[in-house]
């Protein structure tokens, strides 16, 4: 691509795929980016450098792709963003132009919290939503997603035969997981889950 280093590039990619999960994790990142007042805001309370292990200027990225959207390039296709264009414009000048006492006030009071109580917040933000996260624990204090990659990992949980012999039996884990976690995923849901934490488990080992 002319005017673009091969690192540029690189950064720009992840930013990308930052945004497809974020999608995936926080489906309502748009709500807690107008309670938070910025993007910025919105990653430190949820820790999403760390989890992602990107910049903050990669992680804001990331959010506003996943709020926005993105019309493909960059080896990543198109995808719709979580709000439509003329409500996340209207929320960014709002942000942008907010004034005033109230505004300082409530910043004071996000930064007050705890990260363990923002967390909880965003989590619970999610349930609001109508989804279910995946950081529920069970009574051995294993989240869903550890325990689906877990279960993915054990060959028990494979495919015995077939075209896909050797390889997980989403079916099977997901209604493992329902019985533990009371949930009610899908095969492709678990599919989706245990390919994004193996993801992160690559980035955290590099």
């Amino acid at each position: 691509m002319v005017g673009i280093s091969d690192d540029q590039f690189g950064s720009i990619r992840r930013c990308l795929e930052a945004s497809l999960t974020i999608q995936e994790d926080f489906p309502n990142i748009f709500d807690l980016y107008q309670k938070e007042g910025s993007a910025l805001n919105v990653a430190k309370s949820l820790d999403l450098s760390k989890k992602y292990h990107l910049s903050e200027e990669q992680t804001e990225r990331a959010i506003y792709g996943a709020i926005q959207g993105h019309s493909g390039g960059f080896g990543i296709d198109s995808f719709q963003g979580l709000v439509e264009k003329t409500v996340w414009e209207n929320a960014r000048f709002q942000n942008q132009s907010a004034r005033g006492k109230e505004l300082k006030k409530k910043k004071q009071a996000v930064h007050g919290r705890t990260p363990e109580k923002k967390h909880a917040d965003a989590l619970e933000g999610v349930k609001a939503k109508g989804f279910t996260h995946w950081y529920s624990k069970n009574e051995n204090g294993e989240s869903e997603i550890a325990c689906a990659y877990r279960l993915s990992c054990d060959p028990e949980h494979h495919h015995k035969s077939g075209a896909h012999l050797g390889k997980p039996h989403c079916k099977k884990i997901a209604q493992e997981l329902n019985r533990e976690y009371k949930n009610s995923r899908s095969p492709v849901e678990v599919k989706k889950a245990i390919r994004r934490h193996k993801r992160n488990l690559l980035k955290q080992s590099t």
